[in-house]
C-alpha cells in the first residue's frame, strides 16, 4: 500500500485560518506539529476584545487597527486548519515573545480530538 500524499501541508511559524466553531473561523499561528499523528498547536488572533484575550501593541496586518491574542493556545487536527496560509500576518516580537509560555498553558481542544490525541501531545511537549 502506498503512501498517502497529504492534501495540505501546514507549516510551524505560518498563519493558517482556523475552524474552531465559529461563524468566520480565526486566523491561528501554528507554533507546533506532528505530521505523523495530525497533531497541531496554534495561536489563535482575533479583532475583537474579550476576557479570553489579550490586546497585541505591535500590529501583524495593516489591515486591522487592533489585534488580540487568546490567552489559550488552539490544538486540533488537519481539518481543524486552511489549506493556505495568509501571506499578509506577520510574526512581530510581541507575538513571539507569547509564543514560548504558550506550551505551558492547556489549550482549548477541537472537537476532532479524542483521549489519545490528548496522550500523545502531552507526552511529546514534555519531551521538548
Amino acid at each position: 500500500m502506498e503512501n498517502k500524499v497529504l492534501s495540505k501541508t501546514i507549516e510551524i511559524g505560518k498563519f493558517y485560518l482556523i475552524h474552531d466553531g465559529s461563524k468566520t473561523g480565526h486566523p491561528g499561528l501554528v507554533i507546533w506539529k506532528n505530521d505523523e499523528y495530525n497533531l497541531y498547536l496554534a495561536i489563535k488572533i482575533g479583532t475583537s476584545s474579550n476576557k479570553d484575550n489579550i490586546v497585541l501593541k505591535e500590529l501583524i496586518s495593516e489591515e486591522n487597527v487592533c489585534h488580540f491574542v487568546y490567552k489559550r493556545p488552539f490544538f486540533g487536527k488537519r481539518k481543524d486548519f486552511g489549506s493556505k496560509p495568509f501571506v499578509d500576518l506577520a510574526i512581530t516580537n510581541e507575538l513571539s515573545s507569547y509564543i514560548e509560555s504558550s506550551f505551558d498553558i492547556c489549550p482549548v481542544e477541537s472537537k476532532s480530538i479524542n483521549r489519545k490525541d490528548r496522550h500523545r501531545f502531552k507526552k511529546m511537549i514534555l519531551k521538548k
